[in-house]
């Protein structure tokens, strides 16, 4: 697939779902690809959370988004999509409940922020202008207009914008459950939150017993490293301040993955149970936050191992996003008719049209542009000849 239909289709990770619309259906704009999609005005209240309306622009967005997920792994081809089964439901009742909870979510996350007197910032609203100018630009550069870009995702201007704001939103009130914030749930809160989710904190310093090609040293070569561990272990244990003492030779020493510029990858781990080799997770979490093992031997090495308190900015994410998930199952969540009549699977064949038409359109302006002259053919008088930029795509 190359970049312009990459660009119609894809999916828009970074923008997140619109603040509220109000009211009912009017008559449809010239641009209203709701309409054009679904047969309802973007304005049109599908559905309701926590008494909040969710407009059919909204709604729309989440279900062209959950369709080409779905899509992209190989589901949804048939031509009855409730003939196909996803988990406990059929493929129309899946991904319109999949875009209704991610509705749900971000509505949530609006009235949370809103409750909690979190807003957006001037630097926020900043980048998302910046962000929508970026993108705009770099349409423009292969053919492609803005408007296009939003009749791909079923959205208008307007609406893009304010998802953006909301994604931003969203970060604002996951840093508000960090230390010193809001919604600062506590150390004890989190430390308890890490413990029943099986998260810990640690460093290590590994000393690996392996070559360059990662095949094992010889008995005698990993006995002289298991030495070394010892010593640097007596050497720390040692020291005033066993952390400070601790970075430095991990920094200096660790055989752990290394960025460019020789900077170790992950100079701490916030892990949850299974995810390391059974070793290492065993003796972690034999320590207390504070305490450092005895050399322990893994398929990899001789790691020596440090471990922290589970208060720590990541946890706290992790926790917020708990938190935000429960407020999301707490929500309560109606729907109404008009919310009924949507058909998944005429609303994505009305899109399907839609990105088409427009691609004819880009690839009818890439062709002009590229039978257009390159500035390498010269004038009668030998100067280079100017080249004419292509015509915006209609």
């Amino acid at each position: 697939m190359n970049m312009t239909k990459k660009l119609l289709s894809g999916v828009v990770s970074a923008a997140l779902l619109a603040g509220v619309l109000s009211g009912c259906s009017s008559q449809p704009a010239e641009d209203d690809v709701a309409y054009k999609a679904a047969g309802i005005a973007r304005d049109t209240v599908v559905a309701t959370v926590n008494g909040q309306k969710i407009p059919a622009e909204d709604y729309l967005f989440w279900l062209q988004q959950s369709i080409t997920n779905i899509q992209y792994y190989g589901y949804l081809t048939s031509d009855d999509w409730t003939t196909e089964q996803l988990g406990d439901q059929n493929g129309v009742d899946y991904v319109k409940s999949d875009a209704l909870t991610a509705v749900t979510y971000y509505a949530t996350i609006a009235q949370k922020a809103e409750e909690n007197g979190i807003s957006l910032s001037e630097e926020d609203k900043t980048a998302v202008q910046e962000n929508m100018d970026d993108i705009e630009a770099a349409l423009a550069a292969q053919n492609i207009t803005l408007q296009m870009y939003l009749d791909a995702q079923c959205i208008s201007q307007e609406g893009m914008i304010k998802m953006n704001e909301l994604y931003y939103l969203s970060q604002d009130l996951i840093q508000a459950f960090q230390e010193g914030g809001p919604l600062d749930p506590g150390s004890d809160a989190v430390t308890a939150f890490a413990d029943e989710n099986g998260l810990y904190r640690v460093k290590h310093i590994l000393l690996s017993t392996r070559d360059a090609e990662g095949n094992d040293l010889s008995e005698a070569e990993q006995q002289a490293i298991l030495e070394e561990a010892n010593a640097l272990v007596a050497e720390l244990r040692a020291a005033d301040d066993l952390e400070t003492a601790f970075d430095a030779a991990m920094n200096e020493r660790s055989d752990d993955s290394r960025n460019d510029d020789g900077t170790l990858a992950y100079p701490e781990y916030v892990t949850s149970s299974g995810q390391m080799v059974e070793e290492f997770e065993t003796a972690a979490l034999a320590l207390q936050p504070g305490q450092m093992s005895e050399p322990v031997k893994s398929p990899y090495g001789y790691h020596i191992i440090l471990r922290l308190s589970s208060d720590c900015e990541d946890v706290r994410s992790y926790y917020a996003s708990n938190q935000l998930n429960d407020w999301t199952d707490a929500a309560e969540v109606e729907t109404n008719e008009v919310y009924d009549t949507i058909d998944p699977q005429t609303f994505k064949a009305n899109m399907d049209a839609i990105i088409a038409a427009h691609q004819e359109t880009i690839d009818a302006a890439n062709a002009a542009a590229s039978a257009a002259p390159t500035g390498d053919e010269t004038t009668g008088d030998g100067d280079a000849a100017a080249s004419p930029s292509p015509s915006p795509a209609a």
